[in-house]
Order: C-alpha cells, then sequence, then structure tokens
C-alpha cells in the first residue's frame, strides 16, 4: 500500500511547482490519502493471484459523464484495480473501471483457462455486475451488466493486446 500512495503522489505532484504545492488549502486532503482499498483477493494454485480493489470519493468536477451503479447518486468511484501474479503487475486498462461507482463487493473466480474479477455495486434499481476478463495474465475482455436486467443492459468490451505478424 505504501508503494501504491507514494507513486500516486509523485504522478499528481509531478506536474506541480512549489508554489502550487503550498497553494493547495490545507482543509482539503490530498486525493492519495482519500483512496481506500476495499477489497484484497487473493488465489493459489499454479501461480498466486491478488487482486486490489481502490476506491475514492466522488467528486463532481473529475467524475463527469454516466456512471454505472450511480442512479441514486455516486458516493464513491472505482480509482484503480490492480492485479498482480507472483509479484508482477497485470496491466488493467482504465477503461475497464473508470466508469464504476459505488462499488460494493469484489470476488476473484478461476474459470477453466481464465481468471474474472468480478466487482458488483449500485442499488436495486442501478445495481451492475462487471466482469473483468484474463487469460495468459491479459485482460482480454470486460463485461458489464446490469443485476436486474442483465440481458437488456449489456456493455462488452475486447481489448487486444498482441505483437503484430512479420
Amino acid at each position: 500500500m505504501k508503494h501504491f500512495y507514494c507513486l500516486l503522489a509523485v504522478l499528481l505532484c509531478a506536474g506541480c511547482t512549489d508554489q502550487s504545492i503550498k497553494d493547495h488549502p490545507t482543509s482539503d486532503p490530498p486525493l492519495h490519502d482519500q483512496v481506500e482499498d476495499i477489497a484484497r483477493l487473493s488465489s493459489m494454485g499454479d501461480a498466486e493471484y491478488v487482486i486490489d480493489v481502490f476506491t475514492r470519493p466522488y467528486d463532481a468536477g473529475r467524475d463527469t459523464g454516466v456512471l454505472w451503479g450511480a442512479e441514486g447518486g455516486a458516493t464513491t468511484v472505482v480509482h484503480e484495480i490492480t492485479v498482480t501474479r507472483q509479484n508482477l503487475r497485470v496491466f488493467v486498462p482504465r477503461s475497464a473501471f473508470a466508469d464504476l461507482a459505488n462499488p460494493q463487493e469484489a470476488e476473484l473466480s478461476i474459470v477453466d483457462s481464465h481468471k474474472e474479477v468480478i466487482v458488483r455495486g449500485g442499488d436495486e434499481g442501478s445495481g451492475y455486475e462487471c466482469r473483468i476478463v484474463l487469460v495468459a495474465d491479459q485482460v482480454i475482455r470486460r463485461i458489464i451488466s446490469s443485476r436486474t436486467f442483465p440481458e437488456n443492459y449489456k456493455e462488452v468490451t475486447e481489448y487486444t493486446n498482441r505483437a503484430p505478424d512479420n
């Protein structure tokens, strides 16, 4: 967790000058102090996977657009999902989690040849289930759907990350 906070602080302040840091009001805590790790999932088997789901408070100025799970208003948003396999970080695209609000639970599912990070959130009317599918330590798909009407409200995103054939 310390490494996450330090890295985030460096990224947030990379473009700051000493003046802008001094002018930052002390009553508004920096973002990295507001990030919370809501789920830590581990699996054992041929390889250990550790998944962390980080949330932060909803910010109307930053979190624009339509958010899954925010029909009655968002209080938290998913800030980051990290997947680590045997201490090596697996890349999870921001688009796989950036529109998720009010997450309630997460789980790691191991199905034959792939793993799924499953995040559920929202309330009864705006509830969602988001499945981030990993094959060979790469995110290949995100499937998000309404928990109430899964066949009526669904998005599927495919991710391709292959070297071109030469």
